[in-house]
């Protein structure tokens, strides 16, 4: 089973070149989970009366072509699996041209809400198909385990301190406004000429209402960016862009 949301790409979704933000697919990604899981009975309904959520651990998104103000666009998610602790689910938006413009395959957990602790798969007997579109990929692999580059310094680039607007039902970071802080820290030149190619996150340690974290930047040789932001010395999150 395989669920599609159609849409024609609003505003709202689109950078100061009109085309798609990559935080807009990371949106559009989430909901179209929430209703795919939903739908199949594992979702936020089922999850709450037994004190769970579902959290994001990882993600990598490779972005072919950024689709344009008011293109008409077709959002595919299905759940892959499961793969040692994680929940797998892929996407794919599909263009006004039929071709894959975006493709992303992530890797969830089950959070209890009341230890904040992950609960591995198996302790809960949940009501999912093993795969739900058998033979479908969005992506060859799984969503990466992104690491710092050795040997390269990184660079204190900003702070954010978790505010009203990034937190979200689960009360800590929504995983999207991460995305949002890491390509804040690049140049806006780069992004104008250079559209972001992919992206591969990593999310580590729950960020809390009021909580700072330090964003660090790195650069490698091949113009790969990575953006860490830690809590204290704590890493919250790490992700790679590469335009």
């Amino acid at each position: 089973m395989m669920t599609t949301h159609t849409l024609k790409l609003p505003c709202y979704m689109t950078d100061f070149r009109s085309r798609l933000r990559p935080t807009a697919f990371m949106d559009l990604a989430q909901q179209i989970g929430e209703d795919d899981a939903e739908a199949g009975g594992f979702g936020f309904s089922f999850l709450r009366e037994r004190g769970l959520a579902w959290v994001l651990a990882r993600q990598s998104v490779e972005f072919y072509r950024l689709p344009l103000f008011k293109e008409e666009l077709e959002m595919q998610t299905w759940h892959r699996g499961v793969t040692g602790p994680f929940y797998v689910r892929d996407y794919r938006l599909i263009g006004a041209d039929g071709e894959i413009a975006v493709a992303s395959s992530s890797s969830w957990v089950l959070l209890d809400l009341n230890t904040r602790t992950m609960v591995l798969p198996g302790k809960v007997d949940l009501p999912m198909v093993e795969d739900a579109a058998p033979g479908q990929r969005a992506l060859e692999g799984y969503a990466a385990k992104v690491m710092s580059p050795r040997g390269i310094p990184a660079v204190k680039a900003g702070e954010r301190t978790a505010v009203f607007s990034d937190i979200d039902y689960n009360n800590h970071v929504n995983n999207v406004r991460y995305i949002g802080w890491a390509m804040d820290v690049l140049p806006l030149d780069l992004l104008a000429e250079k559209p972001l190619r992919s992206l591969s996150i990593n999310f580590n340690h729950e960020v809390h209402p009021g909580e700072t974290v330090e964003l660090y930047l790195q650069e490698n040789p091949s113009g790969e960016f990575f953006v860490e932001g830690r809590v204290e010395s704590r890493q919250a999150f790490i992700v790679r862009l590469a335009v």
